[in-house]
């Protein structure tokens, strides 16, 4: 069996000044019997990560959100790489070249722009 460990793969990331995960980790039996907690790195106020630390809904909805938009993906309803607009017609962009970004690059965080939304 092979064991994946967190922390050897969290100081890879910041060796490689790739991006610095902040996560919690709580595995449960289905008696409700506690595994494995974990907390890692500092929430946006400085306090330290905690099992039972609580993240925005959009930290948490992001996993879910990619998932249903892949099973869209999956039946053919989207196209990863068309433009985020040609499925949201009405959203309002502050650059105009922002018109070109592509749904992958929306998931994967990598369309380049801080503000998106006006």
């Amino acid at each position: 069996m092979h064991y994946f460990n967190i922390n050897s793969y969290r100081s890879l990331l910041l060796l490689n000044n790739q991006v610095q995960p902040v996560l919690k980790i709580n595995l449960k039996k289905e008696d409700g019997k506690v595994l494995y907690e974990k907390g890692l790195d500092h929430d946006s106020n400085g306090k330290p990560m905690t099992a039972k630390s609580k993240n925005s809904i959009a930290s948490d909805a992001k996993p879910f959100t990619a998932f249903a938009i892949l099973q869209l993906v999956d039946e053919e309803e989207i196209k990863l790489d068309e433009p985020v607009v040609n499925y949201l017609p009405k959203l309002t962009l502050e650059d105009v070249r922002l018109k070109r970004v592509t749904v992958r690059q929306m998931l994967s965080h990598t369309f380049g722009s801080p503000t998106l939304l006006s």
